[in-house]
């Protein structure tokens, strides 16, 4: 039993890192599709306020699903460099980082559980 969990225990980073990858590029295509519905929502809801037809202009509605992808990605990256940052800061004046940093942004942290 002992080479048996030294063989299990040996493939978990492995498993761990492949999990957080996949997480993240989950979490991306997300903070995209959310942005990207937000975008677009504005669009028709500055249509139905002006009560023009909906399918007015329909090469906005693609641009604006791109300006909100595009958001949504950027705020998914700022919210990853603030929290490195302020964990970083933290941890120069010997307090540990925050709780929940690994909960909030799984594997960007380089924190084990």
């Amino acid at each position: 039993q002992n080479s048996r969990s030294t063989v299990c225990d040996n493939h978990l980073p492995l498993k761990l890192s492949i999990l957080v990858i996949a997480f993240s590029l989950i979490m991306t295509f997300k903070a995209g599709l959310i942005g990207g519905i937000m975008g677009t929502s504005v669009h028709f809801g500055a249509l139905a306020i002006s009560k023009l037809p909906l399918s007015r202009m329909p090469w906005c509605h693609v641009g604006y699903f791109i300006v909100g992808a595009y958001v949504g990605n950027f705020y998914e990256r700022e919210e990853k460099r603030l929290l490195d940052e302020v964990n970083n800061m933290r941890t120069s004046t010997g307090l540990p980082p925050i709780i929940g940093s690994q909960i909030l942004l799984p594997g960007m942290m380089g924190e084990k559980k």
